[in-house]
């Protein structure tokens, strides 16, 4: 072989071979193809979208669980959900404040499905944009829900694993065979924004759905009848003037089937006219009773007991967690039932923050919409997961849901209230393992305090639970009629659980809103904020019996609203008379009135005939005058007030003289924009009298006059959300 020599003081030689050119080209080309690959590598990956995962799919109970399988690419999930984020969530979040403040023109003024889907909904070309996405990764899309809040596909694992970067693996999850996601799943950049979750991807909630009913131990043999609970409860009062919640539909969240034999046998039994049951079948489900049949039967026999004029809409799919998403939806986005009750929950730490958050947007909606969720909080205590770490369940961690915790109702004749505990059993009680039996309660690790839970009693910055109680010990049980085997029922039995005291509620508000109706007086809605109303602002007659005995497990119960009990159990009658006396006022500005003694004029209109019976009128310097006037039924009073004279007990003894009695929000009321603070009204006496408000446009040089108002009404003035 030659070879190129360069020797100092002489010229170079390249004496050239064959196969050194060779190399050298060879490697020249590859270089050049390399650089060639390398650029249209990362042309691709700049055409390419980024991937972005969705945080929030892994539940906490899998936290260092070790992976025992993997889960055959084979295998195809036919019920996956992409759920998509809502639209306007500042607006909507905002709205959904207003309708629950007394201030607000938008107070109970709710949306139909129609106008949220509008708004808020996801828009159609995000469906269309994820759906193209989907069937491009192979996905088969078999539904879009009617407020485009999700989009139903099916595929293979396989399928799954590729599109959304994960492994789908097998854990053994308290002596159980569950299957969840290795990691969250990741999605392009393009579609990432608009993605809420994805549900379906585990098995984790519908594994550890709680079983609800607990039946009473040896020795209990009686349990309550209707009419007892009724009497313990002061529902009788509202039946006795024929108000059996005639006229209203209460909506049942049911996972099983029932026998309507069994219903019309309890009805017949307690004389309580015939039934009026309606079925919403969901996802395939039927009616066939299952394991569960006691559970639903339980649910219609309760809101049998307390509003028997009610028709019960059940609403039944299959125990997964699409088939869960899937109910609830069904529910918001028919909006025909304003009150539901929902006895069925799962841990919260089996979810994800991303998949809780879906639920708690479905929630929103009916919420909007002025439907009222009634739902258990649980038969296990504090340790809503069942082992001992504290935990809540779901739905009732949501704001959107009113929870209903647990209680030992002690009765005397007839079943008159003579008292009630917080209902907990420290020995192990069937079906429910660790630290034993107890009504629902603590604080949720996810959802932030709602305003509507606001004042000293209330010291944590997160959800508490639960709302309000009733009667749940099986010990204390109410009696109940099941005759399906599967589910292990052969006829009269003694049942108790958080999902009794849960339709109980319902069937409390439906008989409430058959009361205001009558009265064409508003209805409740979702009613959240005015449970917390009539707590918080002392009402004529008091709407909750206040429990400061007991435990659930962990925390006590005591003077005022309490994790175990909330705001206690109720006296429906009560309730019902301090909503019917809820007076609507409006602060007016006369603009004819300015010069020379500007002043604000305070009215209220009778709602039946028309013609204004209150005026209050406050001037610049501090004096007022209460006025009585003529044609109005109320007796004469024209009252000056001169100037630092109006306190509580003043204004209580004046204005009982005109006849009312309560709390006074805006229900009818455009409040002044510059006038928000002024929220209500509190006065006491014997009488109730139909009013309502006038409006008025606010005007810019009446701001002065606000101030003076406020400093006025100061001691008696509720302010929102405090």
């Amino acid at each position: 072989m030659e070879v190129a020599l360069k020797r100092e003081g002489q010229h170079n030689r390249c004496v050239r071979s064959p196969w050194l050119v060779m190399s050298l080209l060879f490697v020249l080309m590859t270089a050049k193809l390399l650089t060639s690959v390398s650029s249209t590598s990362a042309m691709l990956a700049r055409s390419q979208p980024q991937a972005v995962k969705l945080a929030g799919h892994i539940a906490p109970l899998l936290d260092n669980l070790p992976v025992v399988g993997k889960l055959a690419g084979t295998i195809r999930l036919e019920h996956l959900q992409i759920y998509l984020k809502l639209r306007n969530q500042l607006e909507l979040d905002a709205l959904l404040v207003a309708q629950e403040n007394l201030a607000a023109p938008e107070y109970h003024r709710y949306l139909s499905p129609l106008v949220f889907k509008n708004i808020f909904g996801p828009a159609q070309e995000t469906v269309d944009k994820v759906s193209a996405y989907l069937k491009s990764c192979g996905f088969q899309v078999t539904a879009v829900a009617p407020n485009n809040l999700s989009i139903s596909v099916s595929a293979t694992v396989a399928t799954i694993e590729k599109a959304f970067a994960l492994t789908l693996n097998y854990y053994h999850l308290r002596g159980g065979l569950v299957y969840a996601p290795s990691t969250n799943p990741s999605v392009p950049a393009t579609v990432a924004p608009d993605i809420q979750c994805i549900i379906g991807l585990d098995t984790v909630e519908r594994f550890y759905q709680q079983k609800k009913s607990l039946q009473a131990g040896m020795g209990v043999v009686h349990g309550y009848t209707p009419g007892e609970l009724r009497n313990a409860y002061n529902v009788s009062p509202l039946l006795n003037i024929g108000v059996n919640g005639h006229g209203q539909t209460i909506g049942l969240f049911e996972l099983d089937g029932y026998n309507p034999a069994d219903i019309d046998l309890f009805r017949k039994t307690y004389k309580l006219g015939p039934g009026k049951y309606s079925n919403v079948l969901v996802d395939g489900a039927t009616n066939t009773p299952g394991v569960h049949a006691l559970d639903v039967e339980k649910d219609m026999e309760m809101v049998s007991a307390i509003a028997p004029g009610a028709a019960q809409k059940v609403y039944i799919a299959p125990d997964t967690t699409t088939g869960v998403y899937d109910l609830y939806n069904q529910i918001v986005t028919e909006d025909t039932t304003s009150v539901i009750t929902v006895g069925w929950g799962d841990c919260e730490a089996a979810s994800g923050a991303s998949t809780l958050n879906a639920l708690n947007n479905i929630l929103k909606q009916g919420a909007i919409q002025g439907q009222a969720f009634f739902a258990a909080s649980g038969n296990a205590g504090a340790y809503g997961c069942g082992d001992n770490n504290l935990n809540v369940s779901t739905p009732v961690d949501s704001p959107y849901v009113i929870g209903v915790g647990g209680t030992s109702l002690s009765t005397g004749r007839n079943g008159s209230y003579t008292g009630e505990a917080a209902w907990s059993n420290p020995s192990p009680a069937p079906h429910v393992q660790g630290h034993g039996a107890g009504g629902g309660g603590g604080i949720s690790a996810y959802f932030k305090r709602p305003s509507y839970q606001a004042g000293p009693y209330l010291k944590s910055t997160y959800r508490l639970i639960p709302d309000v109680s009733a009667n749940a010990d099986p010990a204390t049980g109410d009696r109940i009629y099941c005759s399906v085997p599967a589910a292990g029922c052969s006829g009269w039995m003694v049942e108790g659980g958080t999902n009794a005291a849960a339709p109980l509620w319902a069937a409390i508000a439906a008989d409430i809103n058959q009361y205001l109706s009558d009265r064409h007086k508003p209805t409740l809605g979702r009613v959240n904020s005015d449970l917390y109303l009539l707590y918080t602002i002392p009402q004529p007659y008091v709407p909750f019996h206040d429990i400061i005995t007991g435990t659930n497990l962990y925390y006590t119960a005591s003077a005022g609203y309490d994790p175990t009990t909330g705001l206690g159990s109720p006296n429906a009658w009560n309730i019902a008379r301090d909503l019917a006396v809820v007076i609507p006022l409006a602060i007016l500005c006369r603009a004819s009135d300015l010069d020379p003694t500007p002043h604000v004029a305070v009215l209220c209109r009778s709602a039946s005939t028309n013609t204004v019976a209150v005026e209050m009128v406050v001037n610049l310097d501090g004096s007022a005058v209460l006025t009585s006037l003529p044609g109005d039924g109320l007796p004469n009073v024209d009252t000056q007030l001169p100037k630092g004279t109006i306190d509580n007990v003043s204004l209580d003894a004046l204005l009982t003289q005109i006849g009312d009695v309560t709390t006074i929000p805006a229900h009818y009321c455009l409040k002044p924009i510059s006038f928000g603070t002024i929220t209500t009204i509190t006065y006491h006496g014997q009488t109730s009298n139909d009013l309502s408000c006038l409006t008025s446009a606010d005007q810019e040089d009446h701001h002065k006059l606000w101030h003076v108002v406020d400093d006025i009404l100061s001691q008696y003035v509720q302010h929102a959300h405090t």
